[in-house]
């Protein structure tokens, strides 16, 4: 069960893609916020990702409470026929996004963005358990270390998904056809949202992998120590009248 940690936010930078033509407001009082509860969604069909990653390397940051590993176009995401390009990752201790109340222990984002500056963000929620390779990559590579171990385990497909009717799924070893990488062959929770960092803005596509990962408390630690020991979390937003679904494609 993952830890029941205080939420909070540090006041770290926000990310540095512009806000372009498909209608971003830059207003921090955009309505539609996030994080939120993913609670009450219908489980549907819908397309899968389909992601090509493996483009080239980032530029690491560690700023105002967290490590970003930034990267030039290269990395592509496909969603629904419309192509994104992998332009961040980086990670929250605890989890931004809760399923059905429940706090989760760490929380990994892989921003992208469309050739018209429209945000789709992936986000992989973590328990406590073993370590996470993409997790040890990124803070290695926060530490200075190689940028090849966080590489590497963006690379490693997922290959569970839920019944569409049940809502079970199953794990296999040898990953999904077609697959390259971690986000991809995993049923998503899909909603519309923000940006958790200042100022806030949106709209955001939000999909937020259905499996769930593991990560160590000693990972956990490591990632709030760079926001001097503090979670780096943004509070739970109200829902409002939006639309949560869980597609399982």
């Amino acid at each position: 069960m993952p830890p029941r940690l205080a939420t909070g936010i540090a006041l770290f930078a926000l990310l540095a893609f512009p806000a372009c033509a498909n209608g971003v407001s830059t207003s921090a009082e955009y309505e539609l916020q996030s994080p939120i509860d993913l609670t009450g969604y219908a489980t549907v069909g819908g397309p899968a990702l389909e992601c090509a990653y493996g483009g080239n390397e980032p530029s690491v940051e560690v700023a105002n409470g967290f490590i970003a590993a930034r990267y030039e176009p290269g990395n592509a995401l496909t969603l629904g026929g419309r192509e994104y390009m992998l332009r961040e990752v980086h990670a929250h201790a605890a989890s931004e996004h809760r399923i059905d109340g429940e706090l989760f222990a760490a929380e990994l984002h892989m921003v992208h963005q469309d050739k018209d500056g429209g945000l789709l963000v992936v986000g992989v929620l973590y328990d406590l358990g073993e370590p996470d390779p993409i997790i040890q990559g990124l803070l290695d590579a926060g530490a200075g270390g190689s940028v090849a171990a966080l590489d590497s385990g963006l690379l490693n497909p997922r290959v569970s998904a839920p019944d569409s009717s049940t809502g079970s799924g199953s794990t296999g070893s040898g990953g999904a056809p077609n697959s390259r990488c971690s986000c991809c062959a995993s049923a998503y929770y899909r909603y519309r949202g923000s940006r958790t960092t200042p100022p806030f803005d949106g709209p955001v596509e939000w999909i937020v992998l259905w499996e769930q990962g593991t990560v160590s408390p000693e990972q956990v630690e490591a990632l709030m120590a760079v926001n001097g020991g503090e979670p780096n979390n943004r509070e739970i937003q109200p829902r409002g009248e939006r639309e949560i679904t869980l597609v399982a494609p």
